[in-house]
């Protein structure tokens, strides 16, 4: 299997965007001189040109120029036949019965609605043709594993997107590594990310590709080219162009890399914060709200994806704590233009000889906050001469502009919009803060509540009936009601796969998961509020899980939610 580190694909990502960059630099130097001999050309002549004229005369020197340069475009990919290439390359070792399949296969599985189905089609695909099976017919829907690979899959493509990089076939060789391993560690039981990588890639090649970029510099070379002639105010110009193609793009970007961490830190400071302070707490309000939710749909989130079943909650906790985040982004904006302000007014880049100089040391002094775009700066540059202090006056005096239009579009910006651009998901930092290790009780399911990375032993406050993970009996397919508290000190016996389906007393449980601590229940009612649950949806879990519905105890159907939530908080030591 070929994988490449994190360092390593940071070193790729970077080369090849200094290559581009460097291809671009020839090229806008290039057109800066014909712009230069254009200009000395229509002064030579000394006639008075029309705009219509000027506008004529460069359109002309800039097509002779495009079309001499004879530009190298980026490279272009069709991703689904890469990514299927590597997927054979990755599988061809495997035996002739494999080989025969995959030379029966033309391309890779499409998805109809990219946005919810495209992960789960490409990630039941390779599980299975990495069982062996090919091409599945039936889907993963209530299948743990599958979900669990989605999860990590979607985590890591995620992740890539959300790089200014274009698509490498490192990713999709990454991919399969992730797949493989959680195959391994599933006893051999093992996305459709084509259209994500294929959305990456034509979103890098637009923003990149030289004669993209080119056409985008256009205008403002000929701005510069018809205000010389027609003796406009150049440094006002430039300093408006400055602020509209630089300075407001960039703000905009920092507020999409800060916001996530201005909205964890705001809602930590809050007093009623509590439940994402508290591991324990949150465990508690997250059962609580799950009740109230009235939906078997929320539990079987629950079991099969904690952590989307957590981050869910703390989405709507946050929704419904801001109602917006128009305040937090004001915020920043204002911050940013300020700080921009304090350096316009610096006497060290103020003394500067030229506005090339001038606007170097600018961008040095904010470089860790801003990003600005330097194709840009260089054609506001291009034959300059204006004054720097009338300069650095106009690009204040723009600057309240561009400042109100910014602050204008937050204020009419949605919050999904807003959050599905940043950098830093707020949901995800706050769920590190509560998440436990993760790691699920072999029997029912619950996560273990441990914090430390280094803890010894797993374990959970509350376990519950082991139907509510899958369990069943493997003759009746009756979903099993017993609870894994109970069962651990009872004379019942257990069997599956870890046990290579032998016969295996609870008691001795440790035998195979020596690292987890089930403790006995402490009172006969301490698993009431998973009783209740069970009792209260056992048709539909046995639905979803494929299997009969438990024999529920007919005293469990006593069992109350007011009780229910009675023993969760005394559980939980909530009274």
């Amino acid at each position: 299997m070929i994988a490449i580190s994190t360092a390593e694909e940071a070193i790729v990502i970077q080369k090849e965007k200094h290559k581009i960059q460097c291809l671009k630099d020839s090229y806008i130097k290039i057109i800066e001189t014909n712009v230069s001999n254009l200009r000395e050309d229509c002064r030579k002549n000394q006639q008075q040109l029309t705009e219509m004229e000027l506008n004529h005369a460069f359109e002309m020197m800039w097509t002779n120029t495009i079309s001499e340069l004879h530009i190298t475009p980026l490279k272009t990919y069709d991703i689904a036949e890469n990514m299927l290439y590597i997927i054979t390359e990755d599988m061809k070792n495997r035996g002739s019965s494999v080989n025969q399949k995959l030379k029966k296969i033309k391309s890779l599985p499409k998805s109809e609605r990219v946005e919810k189905n495209s992960w789960r089609a490409f990630a039941v695909y390779a599980v299975k043709f990495i069982q062996g099976f090919g091409a599945p017919k039936v889907t993963a829907k209530d299948d743990i594993f599958f979900n669990s690979v989605l999860d990590e899959c979607s985590k890591y493509v995620k992740k890539q997107i959300r790089q200014d990089a274009d698509y490498n076939d490192a990713y999709c060789r990454e991919l399969l590594k992730i797949i493989n391993n959680m195959c391994e560690q599933n006893d051999g039981k093992g996305l459709h990310v084509v259209e994500h990588f294929q959305y990456m890639h034509d979103k890098f090649f637009k923003k990149n590709d030289p004669h993209h970029r080119l056409t985008a510099l256009k205008p403002a070379y000929l701005a510069t080219f018809i205000n010389t002639f027609q003796e406009k105010d150049e440094s006002f110009n430039r300093a408006k162009r400055f602020c509209e193609s630089c300075i407001k793009p960039a703000v905009a970007d920092q507020i999409k890399r800060i916001l996530g961490i201005k909205i964890v830190d705001d809602v930590l400071s809050k007093c009623d914060s509590q439940a994402l302070k508290d591991r324990t707490f949150f465990q508690y309000t997250l059962l609580s709200y799950l009740i109230q939710e009235k939906n078997v749909q929320v539990y079987i989130e629950y079991s099969q994806n904690y952590e989307q079943c957590a981050k869910t909650w703390i989405q709507k906790y946050i929704a419904n704590t801001y109602g917006n985040f128009h305040s937090l982004q004001l915020q920043i904006a204002s911050d940013a233009f300020q700080r921009i302000r304090e350096v316009l007014t610096d006497p060290e880049i103020l003394a500067c000889g030229s506005v090339s100089d001038f606007l170097g040391k600018f961008c040095t002094k904010l470089e860790e906050e801003l990003a600005l775009n330097q194709d840009e700066i260089k054609a506001i540059v291009f034959q300059t001469t204006v004054p720097i202090k009338e300069f650095a006056s106009n690009i204040c005096k723009s600057l309240n502009d561009t400042e109100e239009e910014l602050k204008s579009e937050i204020k009419h910006k949605d919050d999904e919009s807003v959050l599905c651009k940043l950098t830093i998901k707020p949901e995800d930092e706050l769920f590190k803060k509560v998440i436990g290790c993760g790691k699920q009780c072999p029997f029912c399911k619950v996560p273990c509540e441990a914090g430390a990375s280094n803890h010894k032993k797993y374990f959970a406050t509350i376990h519950r009936p082991q139907g509510l993970g899958r369990y069943r009996n493997s003759e009746t397919k009756i979903l099993v009601h017993e609870i894994c508290s109970t069962s651990v000190v009872s004379n019942a016996h257990f069997r599956n796969s870890d046990t290579k389906d032998k016969y295996h007393p609870y008691r001795d449980y440790c035998t195979y998961y020596p690292d987890w601590a089930i403790q006995p229940d402490p009172s006969i009612d301490a698993s009431d509020y998973w009783k209740f649950i069970l009792k209260e949806f056992n048709k539909e879990f046995a639905q979803v899980y494929k299997a009969k519905p438990a024999e529920i105890p007919d005293i469990w159907q006593e069992i109350t939610e007011e009780q229910a939530i009675e023993s969760l908080k005394k559980i939980f030591n909530m009274q």
